[in-house]
C-alpha cells in the first residue's frame, strides 16, 4: 500500500506570492523553497487558475472558492421542512 499524500490549498496570502515571484520570473522551485510548499502544489495552482493573462491570485482565490462550493453536500435539514420540525 502507497503513502498517502496530504494535499492543503495555498492560502490567499500564498497565492499573492506566487503571483508576485512569478512575474519577477522566479522559478517555481525558487518560491517552492520560500514558502516551504512542493513545487507540485504550485504548479497544480497555476495550471487549474491561470487565463489567457496569466496567474491572477484574486482570481485563483474565486475560483477555488467556486469549486468548493460545488463539492460540499447541501444539508438535508436546511432544505427539508419536515425534517426541521421533527429535530
Amino acid at each position: 500500500m502507497g503513502q498517502m499524500t496530504i494535499y492543503h490549498h495555498l492560502s490567499p496570502e500564498e497565492r499573492a506570492f506566487l503571483m508576485l515571484e512569478r512575474h519577477r520570473g522566479s522559478s517555481l522551485r525558487q518560491i517552492a523553497l520560500q514558502l516551504d510548499r512542493s513545487p507540485a502544489t504550485l504548479s497544480r495552482g497555476i495550471r487549474r487558475n491561470s487565463s489567457s493573462v496569466g496567474y491572477c491570485a484574486a482570481e485563483a482565490g474565486k475560483a477555488y472558492r467556486t469549486r468548493r462550493k460545488r463539492c460540499v453536500k447541501p444539508r438535508k435539514i436546511i432544505s427539508n421542512q419536515a425534517l426541521r420540525a421533527v429535530v
